[in-house]
Parts: structure tokens; C-alpha cells; sequence
């Protein structure tokens, strides 16, 4: 356990794309590491008998675990936005820097697809931090099992995404972490973390208005309804990049600074944050971090890109997400 506050984990940032932390399962218990998002509600780890794109993360033998048990005999798909597990769901003790959640539904993979592969995907397996409406077979999430079991002291839990001193705290925020007023808008639909984002400007200039946006860990970049985003690069100039659906560049010498109004409250983006860079050596457009996806019901997504720039705290309580700068 990192520091002296109990249910803080420290994450590793992979590439700027992913953070991830370590988990034990099982009895005896044994470490696996684990990307907590906060766009699913499952969990899965590969099976020993998975092959092919589970290579190189560590497997999870329910054989080997006293306490693991057999959810009946049906195999599930579990699909996300990088990738899918296939297999079959145990249940068994997960521990989170010193908190346990009992009889936890995992999804044992007997198949991993590409997007998982080690190369792609540094951690051994997934927790999703979710609402129980998203959990594919209808289990509990793990944080929800952690409150309805009395394991942690208040149903929140806040994350600091950042290059360094990055870390998940279960059971409340840290104070460490954050200074200032916290700002809280209501989760609007209780499956994703969903908030509404009253606008999106462009250098102050108001471009966008009344969006739904899922706060999401397990995402990496910013991505909107292709028409919204099609309205803002058109008024930024940008142009579609062939190389990768739904990706636009624009002028690297014209960057704007882009502003999302939530609860009244502006939290604005210099392009330093969404930039990813030219595209070549010789180029003058850049590609932006900020994306077209139709495929979550035309919300916004609202992923790590935005979470890196603030610390992000999850009410289950209160059905709420806060948002406070960082420390």
C-alpha cells in the first residue's frame, strides 16, 4: 500500500493512455495488476487456459484459490471500446489497498482480443468502477460490493491521473491532493458516469451547448458525437485525418485553448493538453486528442485527457462527480 492512507493506490502511468494499479485476488492471495475504469462495471482477468493476446499477463487459476467458486456454466463476452474477454464468471475475494470485497463476480477470459495485448495494454486484467445497470451478467461492481459490505468508510472514491503521484483512493478523497472548492454536478443517468456539460467554447467563444458526457477513467482521449465535432473543427478550421476515423487536425500554429463549462464552472484546456503532435517533422497540423465517437448513444466522453487536469471524485453516495484542482 502507497502512503499511510488506507485504500489509496498508487497507479503507473503507461504511456499517457493508461494508469493502472495493483490488486490482490484469491487465497492465498495473489498480485495482479489492474486498469480501474470508470466506464464499465465487470471485472476479467485472463483464465490459465488463455492464450494468444493474453501473453505476457500474469493468468488467474481459480483452481489455485480456496475461496474462488464457479458461477454456473454459461460464457460471456465482455466488449469495450479497445477490445473484448471471453469466458467464464467465479467469484472470489478482491482486495484494494486494504479494503476486500467478498464474493466478487470476475470474468475468468479464456479469449482476450487484440486491443488487450500486452502491448497495448500493460495491465493484467480490468475493474470496472461503473453502476450495477452496466455489469453484463448482473452482478454486483466491486466498489458497490465494498459499500454494501461495510468495507468502506463512505461510498466515494477519487482519482489523481497525472505524470507522476497518481493514485486511486477508495472509501473517500484525499485533501493531499486537491486545493480549493471541490465543484459537483449530478450524475444525470446512473449507469456511466454521466454529467451534462452545459458548453464547449473555443477560445472563449462559445461553440457547443447542452452535451451529455460520461466521465470515463478507462478512455484515454476526449470524444464527442461525430456531429458536434464536426461543428467544432469546422469552426476551428481543422481538417479530417485520414489516418485514423474520426481524428481531425488542425494548425499547429493556431492551436485554441478549449473551455467545457460544468455546473457553472469553466474548466478550460491549453493546447498542450490535447495536442498530440505533427504529424511529421515538416508538418504544420498537429493531431488533436479530441475525437469523434458515435458509439455511447451520442454522449461525450470525457476521459483521461480531462481527468489528468484535475482531481476527479466519484459520489456513489450522492450520485454526484466532483471536480477540484490539483494540488
Amino acid at each position: 500500500m502507497n502512503g499511510t492512507l488506507k485504500g489509496a493506490e498508487a497507479l503507473t502511468d503507461f504511456n499517457e493512455f493508461m494508469w493502472y494499479g495493483n490488486v490482490t485476488i484469491g487465497t492465498p492471495p495473489v498480485t495482479y495488476t489492474m486498469d480501474f475504469d470508470t466506464g464499465s462495471s465487470n471485472v476479467f482477468l485472463p483464465g490459465p487456459t488463455c492464450g494468444g493476446f493474453c501473453a505476457g499477463h500474469k493468468a488467474f487459476n481459480p483452481n489455485a484459490s480456496s475461496t474462488a467458486e464457479k458461477l454456473g456454466h454459461s460464457v460471456y463476452n465482455l466488449t469495450y471500446g479497445s477490445g473484448w474477454a471471453f469466458g467464464e464468471f467465479y467469484t472470489d475475494a478482491i482486495s484494494v489497498a486494504g479494503y476486500t470485497a467478498k464474493n466478487q463476480s470476475i470474468l475468468v477470459a479464456q479469449e482476450y482480443g487484440k486491443g488487450f495485448s500486452i502491448n497495448t495494454t500493460a495491465s493484467d486484467g480490468l475493474i470496472g468502477l461503473g453502476y450495477p445497470k452496466l455489469a453484463v451478467n448482473g452482478s454486483n461492481p466491486m466498489f458497490v460490493n465494498m459499500i454494501e459490505q461495510h468495507a468502506v468508510p463512505e461510498p466515494v472514491f477519487s482519482f489523481k491521473l497525472a505524470d507522476n503521484g497518481s493514485e486511486l483512493l477508495l472509501g473517500g478523497k484525499n485533501p493531499k491532493l486537491y486545493k480549493g472548492p471541490i465543484t459537483y454536478t449530478p450524475v444525470v443517468n446512473q449507469s456511466y458516469w454521466v454529467i451534462d456539460v452545459q458548453s464547449v467554447s473555443a477560445n472563449e467563444t462559445q461553440v457547443l451547448g447542452n452535451l451529455s458526457a460520461i466521465v470515463d477513467s478507462g478512455t484515454s482521449l476526449i470524444t464527442g458525437d461525430s456531429k458536434s465535432i464536426a461543428t467544432l473543427y469546422e469552426t476551428l478550421n481543422g481538417t479530417v485525418f485520414p489516418g485514423q476515423q474520426g481524428f481531425y487536425t488542425l494548425p499547429c500554429d493556431s492551436l485554441p485553448s478549449i473551455t467545457f463549462k460544468i455546473a457553472h464552472k469553466s474548466f478550460a484546456y491549453s493546447p498542450d493538453d490535447y495536442n498530440l503532435g505533427p504529424l511529421n517533422d515538416t508538418s504544420n497540423e498537429c493531431l488533436s486528442a479530441i475525437s469523434a465517437n458515435d458509439g455511447v448513444q451520442g454522449r461525450w466522453i470525457l476521459g483521461d485527457i480531462f481527468m489528468r487536469n484535475y482531481y476527479t471524485i466519484f459520489d456513489m453516495g450522492r450520485n454526484r462527480v466532483g471536480f477540484a484542482d490539483l494540488a
